[in-house]
């Protein structure tokens, strides 16, 4: 199969039939999809790329975007919109590629170095969030102004821990937006967002898992739950390789 090397800018929809296994990315040149093909059929080349995300769907997705040449975790939060969503990135590597419906992305937290260590356990009901710091009492979240919530760390790092009580999430991770290491051709509109992922794993089926996040005078974090569904992003060779 020859592969054809995406221009920039290039378009990618997340395409489900319903919630179903055939749910995947489809790549085309412009934002009208009239030459769209899935990735198996093009590769990305190792040069600044503008990568324009969207759906199908009527609900917010979540993307995350592995660069597998240095490991390097992309998130995406996007939607129906063809000029919403957007980022530019230099790849090193393939792009390994996951996305999903997001089930939430409300508790924002910020974790400074320094003082008293503050691990913080998260609970997702399917309503909302509650959260305890440092094993006391929960306390509901305020999922409509989303206040942040500060957190310390002796450490390095600060664990943090994410339940999900209704069983539906398939990824939990830890995100923020960095216009400096990911920056967008066009402002993201509202309700779309890129940045960086921390942290990410896989919920397993007891609807709990542990992440390690690092302190950061800057960062505020926001936790996201999404199902995952994954496929690859080829790197050209270079060119007269």
């Amino acid at each position: 199969m020859t592969l054809t090397t995406t221009p920039s800018p290039f378009w990618l929809r997340w395409y489900d039939h319903d919630h179903d296994s055939r749910a995947c990315w489809y790549i085309a040149t412009t934002s009208t999809f009239t030459n769209s093909a899935t990735l198996p059929h093009w590769q990305i080349p190792a040069q600044h790329s503008t990568i324009y995300l969207c759906t199908n769907l009527s609900e917010t997705m979540f993307a995350r975007i592995i660069d597998t040449g240095n490991g390097v975790a992309y998130g995406a939060k996007f939607n129906t919109s063809t000029h919403g969503c957007n980022m530019t990135i230099k790849p090193v590597g393939a792009l390994e590629m996951e996305a999903g419906n997001l089930i939430s992305d409300d508790p924002k937290i910020q974790i400074k170095q320094g003082g008293t260590t503050t691990p913080c356990a998260f609970t997702w009901d399917g309503r909302g969030w509650s959260y305890s710091i440092n094993r006391g009492a929960a306390q509901e979240y305020d999922c409509v102004n989303r206040p942040t919530i500060q957190l310390t760390t002796a450490d390095p790092t600060l664990p943090i821990t994410i339940v999900d009580s209704t069983h539906g999430a398939g990824r939990a991770a830890i995100y923020h937006p960095d216009p400096i290491a990911v920056p967008s051709a066009t402002t993201p509109p509202s309700g779309t967002a890129v940045g960086l992922i921390d942290a990410c794993e896989i919920m397993p089926g007891r609807g709990e898992v542990t992440l390690q996040v690092a302190a950061s005078e800057t960062a505020t974090y926001t936790l996201n739950l999404f199902v995952n569904r994954e496929t690859r992003l080829a790197l050209a060779p270079p060119t007269g390789g």
